[in-house]
């Protein structure tokens, strides 16, 4: 017991805070779905991208699109 009051005095002296295990669920799942957000709307950017090139490109081409 004496152990976990020193560790509370020590953390107070750094003014770093304890977090219940709901907040620290809460603080890495609220971490994890931005990166995975990021993450997901990096690889739908790049699939666009390369998708419009492949069209662009075949429109060059001559190969697809409506032609009069």
């Amino acid at each position: 017991m004496e152990k976990r009051a020193t560790m509370k005095i020590d953390l107070l002296a750094y003014g770093v805070t304890e977090l219940s295990p709901e907040e620290a669920a809460a603080t890495l799942g609220g971490s994890f779905w931005k990166v995975f957000d990021r993450v997901v709307q990096t690889v739908v950017n790049v699939a666009t991208v390369v998708v419009g090139a492949i069209i662009g490109v075949g429109m060059i081409r001559g190969r697809g699109g409506r032609h009069p």
